[in-house]
């Protein structure tokens, strides 16, 4: 069946000599798997297309019961400026991409996630403000599509059994709630010990609630750069 996807990149990973296996979120299959042939050659330039968090418009003859498929035509459907060359973009695209990747579990398209994903990458790539604070904004967003509701549990209850002072408690809640509350990212002017806490508050609503979730690789380099 031949199918044309608007689709995200979420991962790749090197094959053999020379070939990728890519993991797409696409808008009608949800999530897939591809194999991308001779792509790691120096007279191919389709790697380049792959970069995590690409937006590609791609067709397939979609096999339902192969793991791997093999897309017959690729080309961006958006073109992104800063996302893959500002290194704050970039730390922060990794991030968003391996938690996006570790969270959708089901296979089923789902059209409303696939848009918010779509979306908030564009907007990240458009940002000329601070992109400090994007992360834990998108966070809040993606527990809302993935099921969990955690408004009701935006209270000091949240950080029990956590070793942090009641000031800096009160300051997390408020960026949480204030995210959580807004339909656009709110300039919300937090410093790293603030937005640290609540990164690590928010991982671990994640692991609790997400199951199957191991560690996200790409925190520490995100937490490197935005304390730079």
């Amino acid at each position: 069946m031949i199918i044309n996807t608007r689709s995200i990149v979420l991962s790749r990973i090197n094959y053999g000599e020379a070939d990728l296996i890519v993991r797409l979120y696409t808008q009608k299959l949800g999530m897939i798997s591809a194999i991308i042939k001779s792509a790691r050659k120096k007279s191919n330039t389709k790697a380049v297309l792959f970069q995590p968090l690409s937006l590609l418009e791609i067709v397939l003859d979609y096999k339902e019961k192969k793991e791997l498929q093999f897309l017959k035509e690729t080309n961006i459907s958006v073109n992104l400026h800063d996302l893959h060359t500002n290194i704050y973009k970039t730390s922060l695209g990794f991030f968003i991409a391996e938690l996006t990747h570790k969270c959708i579990t089901q296979i089923e398209p789902d059209e409303s996630l696939f848009d918010f994903i779509e979306n908030s990458i564009i907007s990240l790539d458009k940002m000329q403000s601070s992109v400090a604070d994007f992360h834990l904004f998108f966070m809040i967003k993606l527990l809302g599509l993935l099921g969990f509701d955690i408004s009701n549990q935006l209270n000091k209850s949240l950080f029990t059994g956590k070793n942090m002072n009641p000031q800096l408690i009160e300051k997390v809640l408020l960026m949480l709630t204030t995210f959580n509350n807004s339909e656009l990212l709110p300039e919300f002017h937090s410093d790293y010990t603030q937005r640290q806490a609540a990164l690590n508050t928010m991982l671990d609503y994640f692991y609790n609630h997400v199951e199957g979730l191991t560690p996200l690789k790409t925190v520490d380099v995100l937490t490197a750069v935005l304390h730079a």
